[in-house]
């Protein structure tokens, strides 16, 4: 969705009760509630009340609905400062199962603790195009102080970092292959949330990313705890990465049944200019920001 300073990512959040639309709009800066919603046919419309400064600021929205997508007009009441864009229906949660015990952080996909684990697969780019060959499984596991997370990656040609170390974090990971994994538990979640990364090395990297209007702010120090393991399987052309995370270095609850955080996923591979290599996202748009959902369950 445009802004006055560009390009932003936006998550429209919505209910409805008759034909009464509900809900809220989140951005780096927060959440801000909807108001006068209505439901007419294909057709939404809504209005925004924010203070910018002291100053009261009125947006109104209308749109049209066709199956996943939605495209929005958006302007002052006066007519002024119009504006278009499209929005994108979110997938489904990732249902991440509990396990019976912690356990330690190894890459083998065909431990038993795995089996029955929640599970998304996805092999589309930021446009929604298939990048074939690459898709991406995840399977994820929760107890009361840690998330797992089972990468699994085929690849056609691999790019590796030379002189891998995994005894401490590594800045620039995602010049090399690697999966992704961005995770907030908070209502500001598109302003502030963790970023972990892995390599079919074992190499990764913990970072805490703040995004205000301007560039994204990274604190390297940060130190979340993260447990890795990786390995590459060169006969079937595919490589196993896990993320053992500490619940605590983002969110103070425990994870119990029910809780959600908000998640995105993503993969980079293979070599070349960063424009050229192969990406594959859960979320089609800005996979930095996590805009989908991880739903714990029994």
């Amino acid at each position: 969705m445009p802004d006055q300073k560009g390009s932003s990512s936006v998550v429209f959040a919505f209910g409805t009760e008759g034909d009464k639309l509900t809900g809220t709009i989140a951005n780096a800066h927060g959440e801000t509630p909807i108001s006068d919603g209505k439901v007419e046919g294909d057709r939404i419309s809504f209005r925004t009340v924010d203070d910018l400064g002291g100053e009261e600021v009125i947006r109104l929205f209308e749109a049209s609905v066709s199956g996943n997508e939605a495209r929005f007009t958006c302007r002052a009441p006066n007519g002024a400062d119009h504006q278009e864009f499209k929005a994108i229906r979110l997938a489904q949660p990732l249902l991440a199962t509990r396990a019976p015990r912690d356990f330690a952080a190894v890459a083998d996909p065909d431990a038993p603790v795995w089996r029955g684990s929640g599970v998304v697969s996805f092999d589309t780019d930021r446009s929604g195009a298939p990048v074939l060959g690459h898709r991406l499984e995840v399977r994820s596991l929760w107890t009361k102080r840690f998330l797992y997370f089972l990468f699994a990656c085929p690849y056609e040609e691999l790019n590796l970092r030379p002189n891998p170390s995994r005894a401490t974090k590594t800045d620039g990971l995602w010049n090399w292959d690697v999966v992704e994994l961005f995770i907030s538990a908070g209502t500001d979640y598109l302003g502030h949330y963790k970023e972990f990364e892995l390599s079919p090395q074992g190499e990764w990297l913990d970072m805490d990313i703040t995004r205000p209007r301007g560039p994204i702010a990274k604190n390297l120090e940060w130190n979340s705890g993260l447990q890795v393991d990786a390995k590459v399987e060169a006969k079937e052309r595919i490589w196993y990465a896990v993320m053992k995370i500490p619940i605590a270095s983002f969110d103070p609850r425990e994870g119990v049944a029910g809780q959600e955080y908000h998640l995105s996923l993503c993969r980079i591979q293979g070599p070349g200019p960063d424009l050229q290599r192969k990406r594959v996202v859960w979320y089609p748009a800005d996979f930095h920001y996590p805009a989908q959902l991880l739903r714990l369950t029994d």
